[in-house]
């Protein structure tokens, strides 16, 4: 038994020396590529390539690793290497450990430098001053629906969506206290609370509920507080060095938040792309049905339709759409003229891979 755990071992030992010697390979060829892109191209993260790499090492795969762990491989790969050409830097809303640090971490990895801002508005500042490369910002949850204030910082900012998260979130109880009981006061961002309050009602029904900012907030706020808990994540847990004390108490178990990645120029096309413009629509009847009936008759899913207030005039409204597609494509482009007949305004908010 032992000559035959060493026999695998050593083939092992063989693998990683060989997985070493590609991987710096692939570094000199990074290197490479860095030297091309600063004579001219700026952009070191293309995420259509990287959703393309992605979805092919996933059919290649074959289901032998499951899809987040090979994900998290490549990834790890991919943000040492951006990290190889340059320093990029990445914008996120909310203190360390926030779910929107989460997200961008999903995307970009550890190896790139990551920011925080207090704010949304602040996100799309920093971004557009080039402070930052890009930004990330949450966009919608499936329980709680749209997160206004990042739709309306496309009315202010002039900036694109180069990309998309889709995480998982699991909320957790953070807490020093051992029983529930003892617990008179509870911090997290609203959005939490709200995909909490049934557990909450269940469990904490004593309790204080305080609103902060950020999920991660709220963790900071009760490492100086006895008797309180957070409702945060699991990074944010380990960060800040305190105890989970229930874990997912989340009310619904299909809990995913969807993020965007925020820049300066829209990606190239992948293999599976998605559009999302901001349109308003002139005073009359039937306006929305018309912009609607163009998806219809060149046979273009929406994935999204929202509605805010233009903020101009009075019961002015601006939409927000998402569809599949990119405006690269020559049905695309013939959709944009046609809803540019039919509407006030057409801005295009970005094309980028489905998530």
């Amino acid at each position: 038994m032992q000559d035959e755990t060493l026999k695998i071992r050593e083939r092992i030992d063989k693998i990683d020396n060989e997985l070493l010697e590609l991987l710096k390979e692939r570094v000199d060829l990074v290197k490479e590529i860095g030297k091309l892109k600063s004579r001219g191209e700026k952009n070191y993260f293309d995420p259509s390539r990287q959703a393309d790499i992605l979805r092919r090492l996933e059919r290649l795969n074959k289901g032998k690793l499951h899809p987040e762990t090979l994900k998290r491989i490549f990834l790890t790969i991919f943000s040492e290497s951006i990290a190889l050409e340059e320093d990029v830097k990445i914008g996120y809303l909310g203190s360390p450990g926030s779910f929107t640090h989460q997200a961008a971490i999903h995307q970009f990895g550890h190896a790139l430098q990551q920011i925080s801002y207090e704010t949304i508005p602040d996100v799309f500042d920093a971004v557009q001053k080039k402070w930052t490369n890009y930004g990330v910002v949450p966009i919608e949850n499936s329980t709680e629906g749209v997160v206004n204030h990042t739709l309306d910082m496309f009315l202010e900012f002039d900036l694109k969506i180069i990309a998309e998260i889709l995480l998982d979130i699991k909320h957790h109880l953070i807490s020093s206290e051992i029983q529930l009981d003892n617990i008179e006061a509870l911090y997290s961002h609203p959005q939490a609370i709200a995909q909490c309050r049934l557990w909450i009602k269940s469990n904490l029904p004593h309790c204080k509920v305080i609103e902060v900012p950020t999920t991660s907030e709220g963790v900071l706020r009760i490492k100086k507080e006895k008797k309180a808990a957070a409702i945060g994540s699991q990074l944010s847990a380990q960060l800040y060095d305190m105890p989970i004390l229930h874990e997912s108490i989340q009310d619904s178990t299909n809990n995913i938040t969807r993020f965007l990645v925020i820049g300066n120029e829209i990606p190239r096309p992948s293999e599976k792309n998605k559009t999302s413009i901001m349109l308003a629509l002139a005073d009359k009847v039937g306006a929305l049905f018309e912009v609607l009936s163009v998806f219809r008759i060149f046979e273009i899913n929406l994935t999204k339709i929202e509605s805010r207030p233009s903020k101009k005039r009075p019961w002015e409204y601006i939409f927000f759409i998402d569809f599949e597609g990119h405006i690269k494509e020559k049905k695309i482009k013939t959709v944009l003229e046609e809803l540019e007949k039919k509407s006030t305004l057409v801005k295009i908010l970005g094309s980028y891979p489905t998530s």
